[in-house]
């Protein structure tokens, strides 16, 4: 699952298809409060249970969801932080 924020509208893809909501994505974030969620980027928030690999050269984040893969940019902050957050939830 990740959140993509467009404008005004947020999409939403979660196992039962997609959704699109007039709810901005730091709301979103703020609702689910959740360990498995992550803030990789201003517009992108995602279930680091689909996280496959980071690759640091490139800044890039691949998640796997419903059989396909999905690619965004991850500063190296985040890179950091993403990290720590995986590592304390094992």
């Amino acid at each position: 699952v990740y959140k993509r924020q467009d404008n005004n509208y947020t999409k939403i893809m979660h196992s039962e298809g997609v959704d699109i909501v007039s709810i901005n994505i730091g709301t979103i974030e703020r609702k689910l409060d959740h360990p498995w969620f992550f803030r990789i980027n201003r517009s992108v928030l995602i279930n680091i249970r689909h996280l496959r690999k980071i690759v640091r050269k490139e800044r890039l984040c691949v998640l796997s969801f419903n059989g396909r893969a999905f690619e965004h940019s991850i500063s190296i902050k985040k890179i950091h932080e993403i990290d720590k957050m995986c590592n304390s939830l094992r």
